[in-house]
């Protein structure tokens, strides 16, 4: 009886509460509903997790989480059902995104999560990871289905994006991270810009020749952009912001690896590694990065930093 009233208080949850962005609207009534549901769910657990550590809360999580992936889910097998009734031209892409999900994502945290005993560390990985890619999600796929954004790569290999990188970069990053950003210089040395989450991105192309690319974000840019997506005010770069970035920074390459390599050269995505300051600087140092951009926001910095094989040590 109390299993059955916690699930029918997750289902009432009023997604009417939520600030919610203009830019995540997809234009399709039942599309946005659920979108705002789950955001509200992610929301209203998020504020458990922090809450005093107890049974109860725990206990509630547990079934918020329960309840997010069954509704999550439904919400696929909904918009799925629309794609193929507009025979939408994106649909297999789309609908491997979220089978990835499904099938590969969201198993491995929910174990994660079973076998911490559903730890704070635990849930808040699980939040970050709903957080980061159901934006990522919505700003690169679903607001293609109605053409309120490209549905693939052809927005930022047009011509006038093809002769300035930096531009088209910039285009991504408001795409994916709905900030705008305008270039500080094309040629970053490694100066220190604050406190940041530094990343480094190894992946390869059919030939197996191996490259890098470095990608720093400042923290309040971070802040502000999970903090809004979630409709929360994070005070600091926790275990939730980390997980959301890191699956926003892997969207966000993703469109950026398209515009720097021919799409018919096929590049594999191999890892993401947050690494420290100092690892930073050896990067920059020893790798002959052909593009070392900094952009400026009015939220802090951001950098990428990408080789060719060629160029690769």
């Amino acid at each position: 009886m109390e299993l059955e009233k916690n699930n029918l208080e997750w289902q009432n949850i009023n997604a009417d509460n939520l600030e919610w962005q203009d830019e995540y609207n997809v234009g399709v009534e039942i599309i946005d509903k659920a979108h705002k549901k789950l955001f509200s769910v992610v929301r209203r657990l998020n504020n458990f997790v922090n809450a005093e550590d107890n049974e109860k809360n725990k206990w509630i999580c547990t079934e918020g989480i329960k309840f997010l992936k069954e509704y999550a889910l439904q919400h696929f097998a909904q918009e799925e059902a629309y794609m193929r009734s507009i025979n939408f031209v994106g649909y297999g892409e789309h609908k491997r995104q979220h089978t990835e999900l499904k099938e590969i994502a969201l198993p491995a945290i929910e174990k994660e999560m079973e076998e911490n005993n559903y730890s704070f560390t635990s849930v808040q990985k699980f939040l970050g990871i709903c957080i980061g890619w159901l934006t990522g999600h919505i700003m690169i796929y679903d607001r293609g289905i109605t053409k309120t954004i490209a549905p693939n790569i052809d927005l930022y290999r047009m011509a006038e994006y093809n002769v300035d990188f930096g531009k088209a970069v910039a285009k991504i990053m408001n795409d994916v991270f709905t900030i705008k950003a305008q270039i500080a210089s094309e040629h970053f040395g490694g100066k220190d810009i604050g406190e940041a989450l530094n990343y480094e991105l190894s992946y390869c192309n059919h030939f197996n020749q191996k490259m890098k690319a470095l990608i720093i974000l400042e923290d309040r840019l971070v802040l502000h952009a999970v903090g809004q997506m979630a409709d929360t005010e994070f005070k600091k770069v926790d275990g939730v912001v980390i997980s959301a970035t890191e699956e926003l920074i892997k969207m966000f390459f993703k469109q950026v690896n398209l515009l720097i390599h021919d799409p018919a050269d096929i590049h594999t995505y191999k890892d993401l590694k947050r690494i420290e300051n100092d690892e930073t600087k050896e990067m920059i140092k020893n790798i002959d990065f052909h593009r070392k951009l900094l952009f400026n926001t009015e939220l802090g910095y951001f950098v990428i930093c990408t080789s060719n094989p060629e160029k690769q040590i």
